[in-house]
């Protein structure tokens, strides 16, 4: 619901009612409810001179490739853009509670831990090319390196992105298949960012990447793509001494996005899905559009440690598979997995999509 006010004022508000029902037997029925504050936000202008808006209380954060930050937080928001320059800064904190409370920013009010400040500037080269710099300052994050370490981190990303969808014109044939197949589409995303820091007593210092290509075949009936992509989380090869070089992402990421397809999946596999921590990660991806509302993908990532070490790449308690032991430590390659990813978008207001995967663990699991 949008409700606006004089000068320039509103107030944005979402709400989700949900209501799980499991059912094991008839005398022991598991019913769940609970109701989300997904979004309950006040915007208001600062200047006229220049276009400044003050967004205030729980709102949604997200990048276009959702992979430093997509999450709702409790914040605080100005944000302006002037020509082909956008800009925001943010004052923010995660959402702790969203069940059955009105409450915002409670994570300030009951127990005043993190808080993250971002500042984040756009320039759009044109109108589908960007170019990206932001700044983000994390205060209290709880540790996600060595898992169940209770320690706190206080880690700054610096980072750039390059992001872009074009259609080119490389050169004219007097073949029409190759004068078509010389007229692609090319979307290509570049990441790169230090992150720095403490965790408690250590320096952080870690490098992250994420580059890629799709050219798609606009020119024929299925549109036809292909995507190649490679990413690295750096990690530490000795986590005795004072510096921990071990990449982390900000922990607001959902790494989910499209290649040339309708529908976002996950851009690091459908099941090992690992956060880019002491990773390197080879994609490649064949795909069609079959109509213009859906797509086919088949895609192959392959899985690498940075430094082989004897422990798993990310928390998969909560993710789709779990694993009976942790890598060996001496052998790095982790595995490999193949997903196929269906979508339909042909209806208003209703998505289809099915995302399946195979993955097959490497040597750091030894011979099972």
């Amino acid at each position: 619901t949008i409700l606006d006010f004089p000068k320039g004022y509103s107030l944005f508000t979402e709400f989700r009612l949900r209501d799980s029902v499991k059912l094991q037997d008839e005398a022991n029925l598991n019913n769940f409810f609970e109701l989300q504050v997904r979004e309950f936000y006040l915007t208001a202008p600062i200047t006229e001179s220049i276009p400044i808006d003050l967004h205030l209380g729980r709102q949604q954060f997200f990048d276009l490739r959702r992979w430093y930050f997509t999450d709702r937080m409790d914040a605080a928001r100005l944000s302006s853009q002037n020509g082909p320059f956008s800009l925001f800064t943010a004052v923010s904190t995660p959402v702790l509670v969203t069940n059955n409370t009105l409450q915002i920013f409670d994570n300030i009010a009951l127990k005043k831990e993190q808080i993250d400040i971002t500042l984040n500037l756009d320039y759009a080269m044109t109108e589908k090319s960007f170019i990206s710099g932001y700044l983000i300052v994390g205060n209290k994050h709880q540790d996600r390196i060595e898992l169940g370490l209770p320690r706190n981190e206080n880690p700054i990303w610096s980072g750039v992105r390059l992001i872009g969808d074009e259609k080119l014109k490389v050169a004219s044939s007097e073949s029409e298949f190759f004068s078509n197949l010389l007229k692609p589409r090319i979307q290509y995303w570049l990441d790169a960012v230090l992150v720095s820091g403490t965790a408690d007593s250590k320096k952080i210092q870690g490098l992250g990447i994420d580059l890629g290509i799709t050219t798609i075949a606009r020119k024929f009936s299925m549109k036809p793509y292909i995507t190649f992509g490679y990413a690295y989380g750096s990690g530490d090869s000795n986590p005795e001494n004072e510096t921990d070089h071990n990449f982390r992402q900000t922990g607001f990421q959902a790494n989910s996005g499209r290649f040339g397809g309708v529908v976002n999946f996950d851009y690091y596999g459908v099941l090992y899905n690992p956060e880019l921590r002491n990773m390197h990660i080879l994609t490649a991806a064949l795909g069609i559009r079959p109509t213009e509302r859906s797509s086919i993908e088949l895609v192959y990532h392959r899985y690498d440690q940075d430094h082989a070490f004897a422990r798993l790449p990310r928390d998969l308690r909560d993710g789709p598979i779990t694993f009976s032991r942790n890598p060996d430590g001496i052998h790095s390659h982790l595995g490999d997995e193949l997903d196929l990813v269906l979508g339909y978008r042909g209806i208003n207001n209703v998505r289809l999509r099915s995302r399946t995967g195979y993955f097959l663990p490497g040597s750091a699991y030894g011979e099972q």
